[in-house]
């Protein structure tokens, strides 16, 4: 399986509310569909959120967490950020969490990450291929954690209707892909989504078709039950309207 790199533009793996279009482009325009990713028994190597992406890392490492709280609350993934050590291979699994000592009300409530577990594990998301110049514009997004550097599966590189398409995105088979993610270390281990952050993650999984049983495992994902409308839930809202509007011209 061959592994492809980027030419001047990086690719960013998202797993949480950057699923969806509408949500990446509200801060990050230049963001263009590449496929979806599975990240699986791939280390990651730790990268500082001022570091740009590397094309070719062939250190090993585990990855980590990402995450949001508004009320701690135990879930169902207990998965600690593991110590760097060269030549780990771990799989990854989606969870929530939340960072410590950080207000989290964007979303009133917990966010995705990505934990360490069985190599059996993995997670779906969505490959976006970006300007070198929307890396800090997604640093800043994702202020709350550290940035690694994974390397992600392609599954399927047919785009969404309507989206964007990057220029290497033409269907090239099966390989691999060097992406910028992002993990929370120092987490809280405790925490739930609000139903609207759950809601948005959703609407990513399907407007990408993720795998049906992926879609339902995220589906069946407790949420804190919050009735308050979170801000960047608002955000999305208009950027979806904005949308609807302009395809109705």
């Amino acid at each position: 399986m061959a592994t492809v790199a980027a030419k001047d533009t990086f690719k960013y793996f998202a797993y949480g509310s950057n699923l969806l279009c509408e949500r990446i482009l509200i801060n990050n325009p230049s963001a263009k569909f590449y496929g979806i990713g599975k990240l699986s028994v791939i280390a990651s190597f730790g990268l500082k959120n001022s570091d740009e992406p590397k094309p070719y890392l062939d250190a090993r490492n585990i990855g980590g967490q990402e995450g949001k709280v508004s009320q701690p609350r135990k879930f169902i993934f207990t998965g600690k950020l593991a110590s760097s050590k060269l030549g780990d291979v771990v799989g990854y699994q989606l969870g929530f969490d939340a960072p410590k000592e950080e207000s989290l009300d964007i979303w009133l409530g917990s966010v995705a990450t990505i934990f360490n577990a069985d190599p059996t594990s993995y997670v779906y998301g969505v490959i976006w291929d970006m300007s070198y110049n929307g890396l800090e514009s997604l640093d800043r997004q994702e202020s709350w954690y550290n940035a690694i550097q994974v390397e992600v599966e392609v599954v399927s590189q047919i785009a969404p209707p309507g989206q964007q398409e990057s220029a290497d995105g033409a269907d090239i088979g099966e390989h691999r892909v060097q992406c910028r993610t992002y993990q929370l270390e120092n987490v809280t281990g405790a925490g739930l989504p609000s139903p609207h952050y759950k809601e948005v993650i959703l609407m990513g999984a399907r407007q990408n078709k993720l795998p049906q049983d992926y879609i339902a495992f995220l589906e069946a994902f407790p949420d804190n039950q919050v009735k308050q409308t979170p801000v960047a839930y608002k955000k999305v809202m208009e950027m979806l309207e904005r949308e609807r509007q302009d395809n109705a011209q």
